[in-house]
């Protein structure tokens, strides 16, 4: 495991810009970074990587959450973040009721994420934590904060207050990558693959797979470790156990 503070450079060849992009004056990454790595943890968990050809190519980039719970989250960090890696706004929309977005249409960033990053196209099924996000463990823990921020859910059992983190996720891989993650950063994680469910509303059987983090001792290494930018969880976090995190 590396722990170098000389960071890996990224191939960037391959991507094509659209005029559009040149235009707008996008910038891609050439080196991976902490941002970067918690960046892509956001794209695994909650973001889109759209390539869509039926009538006309369309490339979208987007991040949706809950309108209520995670619109400072989506509209500020997020927002801002992804200004700085790529020098690009991307606006702020309600497109339902209970779902805020950020979207951009961008050749460039789609083929970046793609082609360089290695983020699947369109379907999520089988995505998992990238290569280069194993060379160091401060990447490792960026990209943690950035899929626990958009894709984990965080209760306190009532009686003793006991905290669980959850992942519910389609994909085997990721399971597997991030309970290899949390191990390399001394956090204890339990998965549970391939579990046939049924939906109430499609009247369907589906696989699905899940990952738990369990304990205040887990919760503290997280909170020392990887953080969170997410108004969400650390609300949760200072009602159970007070503004520093400890009961």
């Amino acid at each position: 495991m590396k722990t170098s503070n000389k960071s890996m450079e990224l191939d960037i060849s391959k991507v094509s810009l659209s005029k559009f992009d040149i235009k707008r004056g996008l910038t891609l990454p050439t080196h991976i970074s902490n941002p970067l790595a918690e960046d892509i943890g956001i794209m695994i968990g909650d973001g889109h990587i759209g390539l869509y050809t039926e009538d006309k190519k369309e490339y979208a980039i987007y991040v949706s959450g809950n309108a209520t719970k995670e619109k400072s989250y989506i509209s500020n960090h997020v927002n801002i973040l992804k200004k700085q890696l790529y020098n690009l706004d991307f606006p702020v929309s309600q497109v339902k009721k209970n779902e805020i977005r950020i979207k951009i249409c961008s050749k460039g960033l789609v083929e970046f994420y793609h082609k360089t990053i290695g983020l699947p196209v369109n379907k999520k099924g089988d995505i998992g934590i990238p290569k280069i996000i194993w060379s160091n463990k401060e990447y490792i823990a960026s990209c943690l904060r950035g899929i626990m921020d958009t894709d984990f859910g965080l209760c306190f059992k009532k009686t003793e207050k006991y905290p669980v983190f959850q992942l519910k996720t389609s994909s085997n891989k990721l399971v597997n990558d991030c309970k290899k993650a949390f191990k390399i950063l001394g956090i204890k994680a339990n998965i549970y693959e391939n579990r046939r469910e049924f939906h109430k509303i499609t009247k369907n059987y589906f696989i699905t797979n899940y990952l738990f983090i369990n304990g205040r001792n887990n919760l503290e290494k997280y909170i020392k470790i990887i953080g969170s930018n997410s108004e969400r969880i650390n609300k949760i976090i200072k009602k159970n156990m007070g503004p520093r995190g400890h009961s």
